[in-house]
């Protein structure tokens, strides 16, 4: 988190019913989500992926990757475009989300170390857990979420470059 006494501000969202958050400085902008190309051979939370303004950028139904059903597309349906280090590089990365709540901010002594047990999210993706009003946010680790999954993959690699050769 943020050094003692200094606020951290955080994007909130819904995942599958779940109010989740990411680093603010994170996200590079929100964008309605209307599709995404299907691509060969990536990991099942890949979406596909989208032209942003003439870049090729891979589409993570999060949902999905925090395995869970696949997130439905709504009116509410968006795509968190988020800044990441993988592998070692940063990476741009569309999250596709259920619907953005609000930003939040949140002093250290509102996060607590996630549970070991009893959340619908992953434990070890997790920075920690925050009370906001009368729910819990879970408050998201990009690097360790994305990094885990099989995005990078050789095969997966292969076929984004190839979209994006095509694009």
């Amino acid at each position: 988190m943020s050094e003692e006494g200094q606020a951290r501000q955080l994007l909130s969202f819904q995942v599958d019913g779940e109010d989740c958050a990411v680093d603010l400085a994170q996200v590079r902008e929100i964008v309605r989500y209307e599709s995404a190309t299907r691509v060969p051979r990536v990991s099942e939370c890949v979406r596909g992926v989208v032209n942003l303004r003439g870049n090729v950028v891979p589409v993570v139904d999060l949902a999905v990757a925090l395995g869970r059903a696949a997130t439905p597309v709504t009116a509410q349906t968006c795509l968190l475009v988020v800044e990441t280090p993988i592998g070692g590089e940063r990476t741009v990365v569309g999250l596709m989300v259920g619907s953005v709540s609000q930003v939040l901010e949140l002093e250290q002594a509102d996060v607590e170390p996630p549970p070991s047990f009893g959340t619908k999210v992953p434990a070890d993706v997790l920075l920690g857990v925050a009370r906001v009003a009368e729910r819990f946010v879970f408050l998201v680790d990009l690097e360790r979420l994305l990094g885990s999954q099989s995005l990078l993959a050789s095969d997966a690699a292969a076929g984004l470059a190839a979209v994006g050769e095509g694009a």
